[in-house]
C-alpha cells in the first residue's frame, strides 16, 4: 500500500453495503414498534408494526458519514412514500456539520451524490401511519454494484499517520510498512525550551534554529501562518532568516512581552516545513484490513484524496495454493496406504 502526502487518523474497510451501523436494540415509539432482526451476528433486516401516534424515527446510525462519490439506497418495503413510511437520507454540511435537507427512499432505488455533504439513514414513519409486520432491509451500496441485499460490514482501524507534501513535489511516502521521510518539520509552540528573544527594533520576535531549517531559504520553506524568505521584509506575519542562524517572526507593530508571546505561540503554534536534504526512514506498522468478500471498499479520513494502492487478500487469491496442498495429501494418503498393503 503506497500513500502520499495525507493526515490519516483512521482506515476503514467495509463490505458492499457501507451504512456505519450502530448497536440496534428493539425500541416503541409513537406507537410504533421497531425490531431489529439478526442472524449470525449480522443485521437481517428491520421489522416495523403499529399504528404512529406521532412521527417516529429509528435511527440505523450513530453519526453522519462522510463519504466521497455516487451511492444508491435500498431496503424500504414497496408502498412506501415521504408522507408515509421510507428510508430516510439526512445530508449534513460537511463543513459544519449543520442539517441541509434530507431525501427518501420508498421502494425504487434512490441514487445520492456524497461528495458535497455527509449522510446518516434512518427508517421513518409519519403520524397516522399503520405498518403491518413491514421488513425494511437498509442498504447503501456504491453505483454500479449488485443490488442484493447484504448486510453492513465495518472495520474500522485506528492509526495517526501524517505524511507532508510540498507545492514543489517533494512528498513523505507510505510503502510496504515503512515512511520514507522526505519533508522535514519545525514546530514552536512556546514551550519552556524555545529560546525567543524580543528583536531590538520592537518588530517582533528571533530565535536561534537548528542547521537543517536555516540551510533552507525563502524558496524552499513554508510557513502556516505567513511568508518564509530571506532579506528585510518586516511586514506582520513574515518569517525571515536572518544570520547567525536566526529566524524572526514580525508581529507588525511593538512587541510584547516575551512571555506574552509564549502564551500566544501556545494558543496559535507556528509550523515551518522544509525539503529534508537526506531522506529517512521509519518502520510503521500498520495492521492488516478484514476484508469482504465478494466486496470490499477501503478509504481513509483524510481531507484530500490520498494516492493509495491497496492489496486486498481474500481466500480466493489462495485457492490455487489450497488445491495444491489437497493433491499432495492424497498422494501422501494414497503411498501410506500403498506402503501398508505391501
Amino acid at each position: 500500500m503506497a500513500i502520499k502526502g495525507v493526515d490519516i487518523r483512521s482506515i476503514v474497510s467495509t463490505g458492499k453495503n457501507e451504512i456505519k451501523l450502530c448497536a440496534l436494540t428493539p425500541l416503541e415509539y409513537n406507537g410504533i414498534s421497531f425490531q431489529p432482526v439478526y442472524e449470525n451476528g449480522e443485521l437481517k433486516c428491520v421489522k416495523v408494526n403499529g399504528t404512529s401516534t406521532g412521527q417516529a424515527t429509528y435511527s440505523l446510525e450513530a453519526t453522519s458519514q462522510s463519504l466521497k462519490g455516487e451511492y444508491v439506497v435500498s431496503g424500504c418495503p414497496e408502498g412506501g412514500g415521504a408522507g408515509s413510511y421510507s428510508l430516510c437520507i439526512g445530508l449534513y454540511s460537511k463543513e459544519t456539520g449543520a442539517w441541509v435537507s434530507e431525501s427518501y427512499q420508498t421502494g425504487p432505488d434512490l441514487a445520492i451524490d456524497c461528495t458535497p455533504r455527509k449522510t446518516s439513514i434512518s427508517i421513518l414513519v409519519r403520524k397516522g401511519i399503520t405498518c403491518n409486520n413491514l421488513l425494511f432491509y437498509p442498504m447503501m451500496r456504491r453505483k454500479g454494484t449488485s443490488g442484493e441485499y447484504e448486510p453492513p460490514k465495518q472495520n474500522e482501524m485506528k492509526k495517526s499517520l501524517t505524511l507532508w507534501s510540498l507545492p514543489d513535489g517533494t512528498h513523505d511516502e507510505y510503502k510496504d510498512g515503512k515512511v520514507i521521510r522526505r519533508v522535514g518539520i519545525k514546530t514552536f509552540d512556546g514551550s519552556a525550551d524555545e529560546v525567543w528573544t524580543a528583536r531590538s527594533d520592537g518588530t517582533g520576535y528571533a530565535i536561534v534554529v537548528s542547521d537543517a531549517l536555516n540551510k533552507n531559504t525563502r524558496n524552499l520553506v513554508y510557513c502556516n501562518r505567513g511568508i518564509f524568505e530571506y532579506g528585510g521584509n518586516t511586514a506582520k506575519g513574515v518569517t525571515v532568516l536572518g544570520g547567525a542562524k536566526t529566524i524572526s517572526y514580525f508581529i507588525g507593530g511593538e512587541a510584547l512581552d516575551v512571555l506574552v508571546w509564549r502564551s500566544w505561540l501556545s494558543q496559535n503554534p507556528l509550523v515551518y516545513v522544509y525539503p529534508l536534504e537526506t531522506s529517512t526512514i521509519e518502520d510503521v506498522s500498520i495492521p492488516i484490513l478484514p476484508s469482504y468478500h465478494p466486496y470490499t471498499t477501503a478509504y481513509t479520513d483524510s481531507p484530500v484524496d490520498p494516492e493509495i494502492e491497496w492489496e486486498i487478500l481474500t481466500s480466493s487469491n489462495n485457492d490455487a495454493q489450497i488445491a495444491d496442498l489437497i493433491s499432495r495429501v492424497a498422494a501422501l494418503e494414497s503411498e501410506a496406504v500403498n506402503n501398508a498393503q505391501n
